[in-house]
């Protein structure tokens, strides 16, 4: 008799890779579902990791002290991963400048430049899983937020690290919408693709 675990469910399996749409967040705030499209993706993106970090505060009492009561009291949320391709658009947003400054022909990317103010993006990240479903994480006001460390070896694929920071979103704050007022730094959601 076999042991060990056994996967449950073959079709919630993920595929290794995902698409990543970037688009403005002012002008698409009100939207709480997908709006960016395949035109807005930045291509493929690998290594992909979604954190969904609680911070809990924990109550002890008694000698010797026992937890009595936790309470989540902070949330964070960001994706890291790697684009595949090294475009300007891709090397300006993964700086956290406006791509639409860098994106022509001629354009430049600025190193050691001090950023004059945050650039928030909308970020939707696309997941095939086995059963031809995809899963898409929404941010609705994201930041770029990462150093970036090229490597260049000729053994391998480089690619562009990239760590994207979700955002307060929710009416609460001036440039939100009370669409957000839910889930205020984004939403995972799964659909069925025809």
């Amino acid at each position: 008799m076999p042991a060990g675990s056994v996967t449950k469910n073959t079709a919630n399996l993920i595929i290794g890779e995902g698409e990543l749409r970037v688009g403005a967040s002012a002008s698409n705030i009100g939207n709480s579902g997908e709006v960016l499209t395949s035109s807005d993706g930045l291509g493929a993106m690998k290594n992909i990791v979604f954190n969904d970090e609680a911070t809990w505060v924990d109550h002890e009492s008694g000698y010797p002290a026992m937890d009595d009561i936790s309470r989540r009291v902070g949330t964070k949320a960001n994706i890291t991963g790697n684009l595949e391709e090294l475009s300007r658009k891709n090397l300006a947003l993964a700086k956290g400048l406006d791509w639409t400054s860098y994106a022509a022909l001629s354009g430049e990317i600025p190193i050691g430049q001090a950023s004059t103010a945050p650039f928030y993006v909308r970020t939707e990240l696309l997941f095939t899983l086995a059963d031809n479903a995809q899963a898409v994480i929404i941010f609705p006001r994201a930041l770029f937020t990462n150093n970036i460390a090229l490597n260049f070896a000729n053994d391998s694929w480089s690619g562009v690290p990239v760590t994207i920071k979700a955002f307060r979103a929710d009416s609460k704050i001036t440039d939100g919408h009370g669409s957000w007022d839910l889930y205020p730094l984004g939403r995972f959601m799964y659909r069925k693709v025809a």
